[in-house]
């Protein structure tokens, strides 16, 4: 789980140079392409219990260190504690979408499963995208659905190892 590799590494935009996590969800996206897993594959009931309604906002850096850790609690409102019987504590900040700036609307543009058709003739991807997507999703492969020559493209594992993980990639310009 890669999360931090789909973040926009952009300062224009400082909310999605972070991971968003709710108590659904986890996503990150560079506007390009973007990456969705459960929240329940990271952290357990009882930290999930305590996720702000709106959910909040943590570095790429912060997201791989909880990666690596064994377990996340609440240790105040707004910090993180990570423990690991090997490993020194270390305590992250979860950001508000109110310091950092409001998150895009990431759910608008996912295709849906009735969207996606196979009667396209051509669609441009940037094959390093879907590299990147793969890796940050844990996918062996990568499943594609077409919506249009303009819309996202939906990527999926086909639901062979993690089905509740999900992208998109935003197309390219074809000549």
């Amino acid at each position: 789980m890669n999360l931090d590799l789909l973040c926009a590494k952009d300062e224009l935009r400082p909310a999605m140079c972070h991971v968003f996590i709710t108590a659904e969800v986890m996503v990150a996206t560079d506007a390009h392409v973007l990456g969705v897993i459960p929240t329940e594959e990271l952290f357990d009931e009882e930290f999930i219990s305590k996720i702000p309604e709106g959910g909040f906002l943590m570095h790429p850096e912060d997201f791989k260190k909880v990666v690596a850790y064994k377990g996340a609690f609440w240790k105040t409102e707004g910090t993180i504690k990570l423990i690991d019987p090997k490993k020194r504590d270390i305590i992250i900040e979860a950001h508000t979408e109110e310091a950092i700036g409001k998150y895009p609307n990431w759910a608008a543009v996912i295709p849906g499963g009735s969207d996606c058709t196979a009667e396209i003739s051509s669609f441009g991807i940037d094959a390093s995208l879907a590299a990147r997507l793969q890796k940050a999703l844990g996918f062996k492969c990568l499943k594609m659905q077409f919506s249009g020559v303009d819309r996202a493209a939906r990527c999926t594992d086909n639901g062979e190892s993690f089905p509740n993980r999900y992208g998109i990639i935003m197309p390219v310009g074809l000549k």
